[in-house]
């Protein structure tokens, strides 16, 4: 009989040592005078969605970034919230963007994705960063897919030749893990040797996987809004 050892990974304790980083990084960009700032558009009573945003808002209050909360109703419609976006990208103050899904069901939320601007595209899903990571350009990249990274290059796990398993329903989350595979490692020769995705019906509840990667999301977006913002600076 194959004895298999298990490792728990402690998404907790590395979200608090990249946040401990980013907020150095931020009080840092403070003394510049640049605060990042991050607005998110949460539409509906999605009670999901309602956490998510929360965690978010709390994570950047303790981060040092600035962050603003628009909570149009669940009767918005297309054109409100394009003309929400159109003024979210207008603004200096506002570096990062993120329109919460799922939208409601009368709102064309394609449209409303590719509205916002590609440099303040928090979630990553524009077309212009999404082709950036295709071809392993410089972007703005999915923070849940690279927290899944993250914590296994954190946790010294190589993946070189290994083979995985990728279980969800999002559209874009596992597709952007395989593409994340030579961004996140040096080199293609270190990435999965495959990975496989597997469709959970009705979506898998977050008590019943590890939240450690939900646990890196906002230190990760800030970390990417941080590094933009230094290259902006004089």
């Amino acid at each position: 009989m194959t004895t298999i050892t298990a490792t728990i990974l402690d998404g907790n304790k590395i979200a608090t040592e990249i946040r401990s980083e980013v907020a150095q990084e931020v009080k840092a960009l403070a003394a510049t005078g640049v605060r990042p700032g991050l607005a998110v558009i949460l539409a509906g009573n999605d009670p999901a969605s309602e956490i998510y945003v929360r965690n978010k808002v709390k994570a950047s209050a303790e981060l040092g970034i600035h962050s603003e909360k628009l909570t149009p109703p669940g009767s918005v419609t297309t054109e409100e919230l394009l003309g929400m976006v159109a003024e979210l990208n207008r603004r200096d103050d506002i570096d990062g963007i993120l329109v919460q899904l799922p939208l409601p069901t009368q709102v064309d939320a394609k449209r409303v994705l590719v509205a916002v601007a590609p440099e303040k595209d928090v979630d990553g899903l524009h077309p212009v960063n999404v082709g950036n990571l295709s071809t392993q350009r410089p972007g703005l990249v999915p923070c849940t897919p690279a927290g899944v990274m993250e914590i296994l290059k954190r946790s010294n796990i190589p993946i070189r030749g290994q083979h995985a398993v990728v279980i969800g329903r999002s559209e874009a989350k596992p597709a952007m893990t395989s593409a994340l595979r030579p961004v996140c490692f040096a080199s293609r020769s270190q990435s999965a040797q495959s990975i496989a995705f597997l469709a959970a019906p009705g979506g898998v509840a977050a008590s019943s996987l590890s939240r450690a990667p939900l646990a890196i999301t906002a230190a990760l977006s800030a970390r990417a809004w941080a590094s933009m913002l230094a290259s902006d600076s004089p």
